[in-house]
């Protein structure tokens, strides 16, 4: 799946190339002539500035910033190369005005949907907050403040790149967990643990026998076959 940003930069730079094309119908044709040059250098330098500003992400994975599919680019930085492109380009003439044009409505498209996006917003997460074991005895969140990162670190899981990728990948993160919410809303799950064994949904922890004969059962109707 496309995240949201990287499917309006696509349809930006579309946009971009369709009005570059419109300028040739109106005898400009080296506006379209330099439109990819000025689209390639606007990617190399939109990831060259963005790597710049998250630089601490990287540091630790220099090769990363290859990862081009991993999104991360910065727009401002992007639109400035593929400006300087067209005007070291196309000099000073009506084609470089033309252009110019054609940048601004894309990169102002870009903004403009940008800000029509709603942010994902969760709030501080409530460590104030007390829960209580099975036996009742109280549970503060805050004691794990601390602890969370330890007990990541000790189960050998890559805090560095973990952190990275949540900067990298927060939309995407976000609208996988939203997808998956809204698939156990519409089952009818409100919590964890819940299962589907064959046609049959299961809500709650279920001990091993039961699940193991939930199991036999789907598998012996005729359409597990």
């Amino acid at each position: 799946m496309l995240a949201m940003d990287r499917g309006l930069a696509v349809l930006c730079i579309a946009v971009f190339f369709g009005l570059a094309a419109l300028a040739a119908r109106f005898r400009l044709p080296r506006v379209s002539a330099v439109a990819t040059s000025a689209i390639l250098v606007g990617l190399v330098t939109a990831r060259i500035g963005y790597v710049a500003a998250h630089w601490s992400s990287y540091a630790d994975a220099p090769l990363s910033v290859f990862a081009l599919w991993q999104g991360g680019f910065s727009a401002i930085r992007g639109l400035a190369g593929a400006a300087a492109t067209l005007a070291i380009r196309l000099d000073r003439t009506r084609s470089l005005a033309a252009g110019l044009g054609a940048l601004a409505v894309s990169g102002g498209l870009w903004f403009a949907l940008q800000a029509l996006i709603p942010p994902v917003t969760y709030g501080p997460f409530p460590y104030d907050l007390t829960l209580t074991t099975a036996t009742g005895a109280p549970l503060p969140l805050a004691r794990f403040r601390a602890g969370i990162r330890a007990a990541a670190t000790r189960a050998k899981v890559d805090c560095t790149r973990l952190q990275r990728d949540l900067k990298l990948h927060g939309a995407d993160i976000d609208a996988l967990l939203a997808r998956t919410d809204a698939i156990a809303s519409a089952i009818g799950f409100s919590g964890t643990p819940a299962l589907i064994v064959g046609s049959q949904v299961v809500a709650g922890a279920v001990e091993l026998p039961a699940l193991r004969q939930l199991v036999a059962t789907a598998r012996a109707k005729p359409e597990a076959r």
